[in-house]
């Protein structure tokens, strides 16, 4: 099933990951962002499972990019996020990270 209602002629791409993606290249989103002061991460609760005992990984390599100032996680089901475009929008199989600080500087999209 789908989150959304496909329609005729919607181009569909399947993705693919590897665990190691899924613990490692999430720690790139806080990577260079200035002076973090702390953060917030939603991580999606399907790719917690998929992890199990490594999840523990995801946690040490956020901790680890904001030099261990203050992290809460969260593992959620129906993530929201933004698009490429600046819409907010449903998704799956998701995560988002909420960095606070001086001189944070805008992401880029899509990362």
């Amino acid at each position: 099933t789908f989150f959304a209602i496909p329609a005729e002629g919607d181009e569909l791409v399947c993705m693919s990951g590897t665990s190691n993606d899924l613990s490692a290249l999430t720690a790139g989103v806080a990577a260079g962002r200035g002076d973090v002061q702390g953060a917030l991460a939603i991580y999606c609760g399907g790719c917690a499972l998929h992890l199990a005992d490594d999840l523990d990984a995801v946690g040490e390599n956020l901790s680890r990019l904001i030099d261990g100032k203050p992290l809460m996680g969260m593992c959620t089901y129906g993530e929201q996020g933004q698009t490429p475009n600046g819409a907010s929008q449903h998704g799956n199989l998701m995560y988002s990270m909420l960095i606070f600080g001086k001189g944070i500087r805008e992401t880029q999209r899509g990362v």
